[in-house]
């Protein structure tokens, strides 16, 4: 644990070598994405080093100076991060839904009962017409913008869970269809296995078990390790043991909490090791 944490303490000091050679307008006008560059990734790796002081000084110069979405967006985005970290969820989901905004992807704040209930309609009426071998069909989506909003849809969607909780399911439903009209998307097996756990605490377990089948389908098919722990935690720990074998489900959460550890997403692979020994 301690090397990455030393190898991100060195980029930091690094960055820190190179802007303190941009000292003016001329700088950022002639070299703006060497700049950018440097403020930004500078930033995310100062908070991965817990340098959050440095990290919000050069995250203030990046949001400042961006004169493109795509800048914006990414300064937002790694602000969302470094606020999780710190274990600043409310205020995380806030910059995070700002974020989105950017790109035109708008996360109600009022009404957001009404607004579920239209958007779970909507999301139930497009699935619907979607199966597996529709999913397969579609061509993979790798622009760096919209597999940003990806992550940070289902990023937001967990940090509802501790921040603000009423806004889980509507992020939910959004996320889903964000990742149908954009294409194969890596986030999507996510999405799915929650929308899927959200099914199936509204009672419609059949149609739960189908989207959580469907994520694993599509998870597979891409061959997506990092999502492996937060799939299983939903799809094996809270949907399939109501209607699958518990031999399996104990399998694949233990699979869930080795892949997980592999990968760094030490959260959901404690959630399946809670839910296996369950």
């Amino acid at each position: 644990k301690q090397q990455p944490l030393q190898l991100f303490r060195k980029r930091s000091f690094f960055y820190a070598r190179g802007i303190d050679l941009i000292d003016n307008d001329e700088d950022w006008e002639s070299s703006y994405q060497l700049c950018m560059d440097c403020f930004s990734k500078g930033a995310e790796a100062a908070a991965i080093a817990g340098d959050y002081e440095q990290m919000d000084a050069w995250l203030s110069v990046a949001i400042r100076r961006s004169i493109g979405l795509d800048d914006q967006f990414r300064a937002h985005y790694i602000h969302v991060r470094s606020l999780a970290q710190r274990n600043e969820m409310e205020k995380a989901v806030d910059v995070g839904l700002e974020a989105l905004e950017l790109i035109g992807v708008r996360i109600p704040s009022d009404n957001v009962k009404l607004h579920t209930l239209i958007e779970l309609f909507k999301t139930r009426r497009l699935m619907k017409r979607i199966c597996v071998a529709d999913l397969k069909k579609i061509e993979p989506n790798k622009e760096k913008q919209v597999v940003s909003a990806s992550r940070l849809l289902n990023i937001l969607g967990t940090l509802s869970l501790s921040g603000k909780k009423h806004l889980c399911p509507l992020i939910c439903f959004k996320s889903v269809q964000f990742n149908i009209k954009h294409g194969i998307l890596s986030g999507m097996p996510i999405s799915l296995a929650t929308y899927g756990f959200l099914l199936s605490r509204f009672g419609m377990l059949t149609e739960a078990t189908s989207y959580c089948e469907m994520a694993n389908a599509v998870r597979e098919d891409l061959g997506i390790v990092e999502t492996i722990a937060s799939v299983n935690m939903a799809v094996y720990g809270i949907v399939f043991p109501f209607s699958k074998p518990l031999r399996e489900c104990e399998k694949q959460l233990h699979h869930g909490y080795t892949a997980g550890f592999e990968v760094g997403d030490v959260a959901n692979s404690l959630r399946c090791a809670s839910l296996h020994r369950y």
